[in-house]
């Protein structure tokens, strides 16, 4: 199962998508929900929620924390509840697709707005947040952007439920060959235009071409714009 997705929050699937080499809209703004990749990709977890029953379909609950799910596909900041179950569980790297290993990186930062009231406090809060003693405290959260923090080593000291080795190779490496999600500046209209849009594919008898191709008719405007 996918974590937080439940057939709303679309943006969960860029796994998959990215496992298939399919994207949202590409870097020059077109529309990529028409590609036949991203059918395939929507086919794909159709296919697991309407003929083999492999993931919740539409109105299913499961949570992975109570035992309900056999896998689950999240990052390293959800992985609390882990520490009061009282099963063994494990983890691995993205599984590869059609189109290979394609990891996914998503990404959070701060910043400073140059037009704001009080610019040289905010310089020096972002500077203080973004120091190496808390960068390191930050890892615990979100893989470092600094090179000598993105290790292994410095990982565990914030991330006790996970080994070394666990870190190594599903943070470290795959930062290697990730690809970080697609962003815009219409993101807000853009993700639930395509939110909307989806609706009618997560139905058993939908017809995943048509739906793409309409959902493309409703963002693409939007795409070009921003906003």
């Amino acid at each position: 199962m996918i974590h937080e997705f439940e057939y709303k929050q679309w943006d969960r699937l860029y796994p998959i998508m990215g496992a298939y080499g399919a994207a949202p809209w590409t870097p020059d703004d077109a529309c990529g929900f028409s590609d036949p990749k991203m059918t395939d990709a929507i086919d794909f977890l159709r296919s697991m929620a309407f003929t083999d029953r492999s993931t919740p379909a539409p109105g299913e609950q499961a949570d992975f924390f109570s035992g309900e799910s056999a896998m689950v596909i999240f990052q390293v900041s959800k992985i609390g509840p882990l520490a009061d179950v009282n099963w063994k569980w494990g983890t691995v790297p993205l599984p590869s697709g059609p189109a290979g290993d394609r990891q996914v990186i998503g990404q959070a930062g701060l910043g400073v707005f140059a037009k704001g009231r009080n610019l040289d406090l905010a310089k020096e809060f972002f500077l203080y947040s973004t120091n190496t003693e808390n960068a390191a405290k930050l890892a615990r959260f979100f893989p470092p952007p600094r090179a000598s923090l993105l290790t292994a080593e410095t990982l565990a000291e914030t991330n006790p439920l996970l080994s070394k080795d666990q870190l190594q190779e599903v943070i470290v490496d795959s930062l290697k060959s990730g690809t970080v999600r697609p962003g815009h500046t219409g993101y807000a209209q853009l993700s639930e235009q395509t939110r909307a849009g989806l609706d009618a594919a997560w139905k058993p008898k939908a017809d995943t071409r048509k739906v793409l191709r309409d959902l493309c008719t409703s963002i693409q405007p939007i795409l070009r714009t921003g906003s």
